[in-house]
């Protein structure tokens, strides 16, 4: 019999003009049919989520970009519905996503909203006995026109509001290697400078990196309104290296 493992996921970005579904149809493909909790749309033009039965495409090869959130409570036990936030930016499609981070599990929802949409309070009655607060992590998305060309924008996704005094804000990345890696690198540019990085390619000395194992950073950021690019890279420990390749985060007050 085969073992059926979870796992979650909360947005990326995916090419627009999907409204019809939010739904994945890589990941419905290999949803099995018979399976109540599979993977399936679950409010019309909004909400896909279950579980699936072996990885996808888009989770495994480079670092995977599995939560960006900003100022986010930690809580123990599921509300009934999560009430979600994060600052809005450009005219797109919102994407949200929620990845598990246990390994080897296979379950995911996507959001889709309107453009323009800043909260959405998710549902949790299908992921409450499956995976825990702590095993879940979140990544919201939209698509802008920066430096003349279309591009993903990550949206850190709170719960509470933040303070309007602070000058810098703490936010969470978590990234997840496909092999073991020696060491692990961080940049960090103002996007209107990149010249000039904050953090460039600068350890994070952790000391251990296994294989499909989060990698929690935090990233302290200039609190105005701003585009931030971001890079995360580590050196395998048998050879080359893997990246997230240069992603933009919006941050605002």
């Amino acid at each position: 019999m085969q073992r059926r493992t979870f796992v979650l996921l909360l947005a990326f970005c995916s090419p627009p003009g999907r409204a019809q579904s939010p739904c994945d149809t890589e990941v419905e493909s290999k949803a099995e049919r018979n399976d109540d909790f599979r993977y399936r749309e679950r409010k019309k033009g909004e909400l896909c989520e279950g579980s699936y039965l072996q990885k996808v495409a888009s989770t495994f090869g480079g670092l995977w970009i599995a939560s960006l959130t900003a100022n986010r409570t930690p809580i123990s036990e599921w509300p009934a519905a999560l009430p979600l936030e994060w600052r809005t930016y450009g005219s797109d499609t919102v994407r949200i996503r929620a990845f598990p981070l246990r390994p080897r599990t296979y379950y995911r929802a996507d959001i889709v909203l309107p453009a323009g949409s800043s909260s959405y309070r998710w549902n949790t009655d299908l992921i409450r006995n499956r995976l825990s607060p702590s095993e879940v992590g979140l990544v919201a998305s939209t698509a802008a026109t920066v430096d003349r060309r279309q591009q993903a924008v990550y949206l850190p996704v709170s719960s509470p509001k933040l303070p309007p005094s602070e000058t810098t804000r703490r936010y969470k990345l978590i990234v997840i290697p496909p092999v073991e890696l020696r060491e692990v690198f961080l940049t960090v540019a103002d996007n209107a400078n990149r010249a000039k990085p904050l953090r460039d390619h600068v350890a994070l000395r952790y000391g251990s990196y296994p294989a499909n194992q989060r990698i929690e950073i935090d990233l302290l950021l200039p609190a105005k309104p701003d585009l931030f690019v971001v890079e995360v890279s580590g050196e395998r420990r048998d050879q080359g290296s893997v990246t997230t390749g240069p992603f933009l985060i919006h941050t605002a007050q």
